[in-house]
């Protein structure tokens, strides 16, 4: 249940940053909504990573089971794509 609370701001940001691109679509301000996914999504997987990573060394798990790792894998390859595309929009912008 605790990581599925984890995960549901992911999928809020990822919704806002489609929101963003529809905006953008039809002519309406689009940018703010962008930065702020783009951002959110950025930041906010960092922290979970980090602050999980530290609850599981604290109570001397090793996070090796199968929801872990899809859990982890989710948020890496989140972390991942997001900097790639900022890394992108920094370069070609």
């Amino acid at each position: 249940m605790r990581k599925t609370l984890e995960i549901i701001p992911t999928f809020i940001l990822i919704l806002t940053f489609i929101y963003s691109l529809y905006l953008k679509s039809v002519n309406g301000v689009w940018v703010n909504w962008f930065v702020f996914s783009l951002v959110g999504l950025g930041v906010y997987t960092t922290i979970i990573i980090f602050i999980d990573a530290i609850m599981l060394t604290g109570r001397g798990d090793k996070g090796t089971g199968l929801k872990s790792k899809i859990f982890y894998s989710y948020l890496i390859v989140l972390l991942i794509a997001t900097i790639i595309l900022a890394f992108y929009l920094m370069t070609h912008n």
